[in-house]
C-alpha cells in the first residue's frame, strides 16, 4: 500500500486485526524507508501482548494504528532533495567529471547514494555573465551633468566562473573594493622587532598598519616576505614584508581583459547590490595560521 506521511510525521495505516490470532503473539514487522540511509523498523502488536518481550512495540486495537512517527528530520517531498554538483577537476572543488567515453564519474568522496536520480544539464555556448550595480555608490558620484554611473567589463580568470551567480559574487567583491582606498607597500625590520612580538610572519597573514604621520590606518594582507640571515648564531634575520589590500592587489580573484565582445545590454538583467546580497568572501582580517 502507498501511505502519505502527514503533518509532524503523523502516520495512519489500516491493517488486518491480529487479536486472537493463532498461534498467539503474532505481530506485524514494519520497515519504513524514510529516505536514502534512513530505515526504521517497528513491531505492531495486539494490546494483549504489547508488554511481552523486548523491542519497540506499538499496540494496534483491531487493526488501525495512529500516532506520531519520530523522524530524524522533516519528511522530504521526495526521497532526496535536489543537489547541484559541479563538473570538473577535483582540485577545483568539483564532485564529478565527464569523460569522452562518455561516462559520468564521481570522485570517491562524492559518490551518490544507491538509486539516486541524476540529471545532467549543459550550457551549449557562451560564458557566464552578470551585471551588478551599486546604486548607493552611484548617488555619491553624481555631480551636475555627471549621473555618477561608472561601468567596466571584467572577465574572471580564477577561480573560473561556472555560473552567473559566480559572476555576481565576483562583481560584488569588485564593487566592495571600489569604494575603499588602495593600500600597498613594504616594511623592513629586524626579526627582534617584528610587530606584536611575532615569532615569524608568512604570506596570507593579516596585519594592521598604523602610520599617524601619513594619517593612515588600515588592514592589509601580507603578500610576500623576504628574509636575509643576519647572524646565524643568534638566529637573527632581516625581514622585508610586502603587503596590500584587495583593491591594490587582488588575493582571491584574478581578472583579465578579453578580446571578444561580451554583449550585456539587457541580458543578463542589471541587478542592484541590494538584490544580489553579499555572498562573496570577505577579507580574512582574523586569519590565523596553524602548523601540522
Amino acid at each position: 500500500m502507498n501511505v502519505t506521511v502527514g503533518a509532524n510525521g503523523a502516520l495512519n495505516v489500516a491493517s488486518a486485526a491480529n487479536a486472537g490470532a493463532n498461534p498467539q503473539g503474532v505481530h506485524y514487522s514494519v520497515v519504513c524507508q524514510l529516505g536514502p540511509g534512513e530505515v526504521r523498523t517497528e513491531y505492531w502488536v495486539d494490546n494483549s501482548i504489547a508488554a511481552v518481550g523486548a523491542g519497540n512495540y506499538l499496540p494496534t486495537a483491531g487493526g488501525a494504528m495512529t500516532g506520531p512517527l519520530t523522524l530524524s528530520g522533516n519528511p522530504p517531498t521526495q526521497y532526496a532533495p535536489n543537489v547541484t554538483q559541479l563538473v570538473g577537476s577535483n582540485s577545483d572543488g568539483a564532485a564529478c567529471n565527464i569523460t569522452s567515453d562518455p561516462s559520468l564519474d564521481f570522485f570517491p568522496q562524492y559518490v551518490p547514494p544507491l538509486n539516486q536520480l541524476i540529471v545532467a544539464s549543459y550550457r551549449g555556448s557562451g560564458r557566464a555573465v552578470a551585471q551588478v550595480e551599486n546604486e548607493a555608490n552611484v548617488v555619491t558620484l553624481e555631480n551636475g551633468s555627471d549621473d555618477g554611473t561608472r561601468g567596466a567589463v571584467r572577465v574572471t580568470k580564477t577561480p573560473r566562473a561556472r555560473t552567473d551567480v559566480d559572476c555576481e559574487n565576483a562583481a560584488l567583491a569588485m564593487l566592495d573594493d571600489a569604494v575603499g582606498t588602495a593600500w600597498s607597500g613594504s616594511y623592513a625590520t629586524g626579526s627582534d622587532f617584528l610587530t606584536g612580538a611575532a615569532e615569524d610572519i608568512f604570506p596570507g597573514d593579516a596585519i594592521t598598519v598604523n602610520v599617524p604621520s601619513r594619517r593612515a590606518s588600515f588592514t592589509v594582507i601580507v603578500r610576500a616576505v623576504e628574509i636575509e640571515i643576519a647572524t646565524p648564531a643568534g638566529d637573527r634575520s632581516f625581514y622585508i614584508i610586502g603587503f596590500a589590500n584587495d583593491l591594490a592587489s587582488l588575493l582571491a580573484i584574478e581578472y583579465v581583459s578579453t578580446a571578444s565582445t561580451i554583449p550585456l545590454q539587457n541580458m543578463p538583467p542589471l541587478l542592484q547590490t541590494t538584490q544580489v546580497g553579499a555572498y562573496y568572501q570577505l577579507n580574512l582580517t582574523e586569519a590565523r595560521r596553524s602548523r601540522l
